[in-house]
């Protein structure tokens, strides 16, 4: 059954109302002693009680919308992730942005997530990065770029060597997609789901496959050439 999953997955075959495809390609960015060089406005902080109550209250108010932040919050009450830091500038120390990194000690908790089948086990050098955010007050400012680079420093300090994450394959992420390329991440491989939806079974299985030489070329990895 697994064979057939898989054949289903590279080759993209999609039967309406009985077979989706949702596709997207895993990233990464190695990390290095240039990332040391870098000097950032931002500061870092692991998110603190207050920092919590503070979004939630985002989520309540201007921000209830934002499908992102309203992920973030669900990594940490329902799946118990720890690892959720926030950037903000010396002078206001409030959350500007939030961004998960998640290491190899949360590698058990993928098998309880419903995407969880997404995420490779993580070895001790990489970090997977998830649900990055910028307040709606701040995302006139470069504060993200500035948190990348205090971030990628930090990481490297702590011994990390490569950051790892997911983009959807679709038009509509192209510029995201764009961005990731500009900061250096490269193609690694694809990530499908994989639906069957018959009359009295109905399954959705993750597949990972590698990516071949006769997909360079096309979308989206020609954003990355």
């Amino acid at each position: 059954m697994k064979t057939l999953y898989r054949l289903l997955a590279e080759k993209q075959i999609q039967v309406p109302r009985l077979i989706s495809i949702a596709r997207w390609i895993s990233l990464v960015r190695p990390l290095s002693e240039k990332d040391l060089e870098v000097e950032s406005e931002v500061l870092i902080r692991r998110a603190t009680e207050e920092d919590i109550d503070y979004l939630t209250k985002c989520t309540e108010t201007t921000d209830k919308n934002e499908p992102i932040l309203s992920m973030d919050l669900r990594f940490r009450n329902q799946y118990g992730f720890r690892c959720l830091y926030v950037g903000y500038f010396r002078n206001n120390p409030q959350p500007s942005c939030i961004q998960y990194w998640i290491d190899d000690s949360d590698n058990h908790r993928f098998k309880n997530m419903e995407y969880g089948g997404m995420y490779k086990l993580l070895d001790p050098e990489t970090i997977h990065e998830e649900g990055v955010y910028v307040l709606k007050q701040h995302r006139k400012r470069k504060v993200f770029h500035e948190f990348t680079l205090q971030r990628n420093k930090l990481l490297y300090e702590k011994g990390k060597r490569f950051l790892r994450g997911h983009g959807a394959v679709s038009e509509s992420r192209i510029p995201i997609l764009k961005a990731s390329a500009r900061l250096g991440y490269v193609p690694d491989y694809w990530i499908s789901r994989v639906t069957i939806n018959l009359r009295l079974y109905r399954e959705s299985v993750f597949i990972h496959h590698p990516i071949k030489a006769s997909d360079h070329g096309t979308f989206p990895l020609t954003l990355f050439d």
